[in-house]
């Protein structure tokens, strides 16, 4: 170690040298210029790919978390009834551990709004009712 900067900056460049370059892209201008800036388009491809990865991941992460609740939603406006009790079982998970929108749709689900333009039969009802009533507990908290 060099303790200065003049010492990095050698072994970048010396390390920027050995690169293969000939065979990263079709550049054919071989200066320092050309090779800046191909080694910059493919930082910033990477630097692209990496952001997208990790936004991917923080969506899995709110949907498993609770905090992203529109697939329980899409599965409450469907004909069927067993799609509707499979999201309130979701929905008191996900209200047991503090999501206070999971709370809000079960309350949403007993009192539809009309803009909701939801009917659910009594056994959906009730299975939102008792969970509803554990979340209710907790809220003063």
């Amino acid at each position: 170690m060099t303790g200065g900067t003049d010492g990095i900056g050698k072994e970048v460049a010396r390390g920027l040298a050995q690169l293969p370059f000939d065979r990263m892209s079709n550049v054919q201008h071989e200066g320092a210029r050309a090779k800046a800036a191909v080694m910059g388009y493919r930082l910033s491809i990477n630097l692209l790919l990496l952001a997208t990865l990790k936004r991917f991941l923080d969506i899995a992460r709110r949907r498993a978390e609770g905090m992203d609740l529109r697939h329980i939603e899409k599965m409450l406006r469907e004909a069927d009834t067993k799609p509707h009790e499979n999201a309130v079982q979701q929905l008191k998970a996900f209200a047991l551990r503090g999501c206070s929108s999971a709370g809000l749709l079960l309350e949403r689900i007993l009192t539809p709004t009309r803009s909701d333009n939801w009917t659910f039969p009594a056994v959906v009802r009730f299975a939102a009712a008792g969970p509803s009533t554990s979340f209710g507990s907790g809220r003063g908290r």
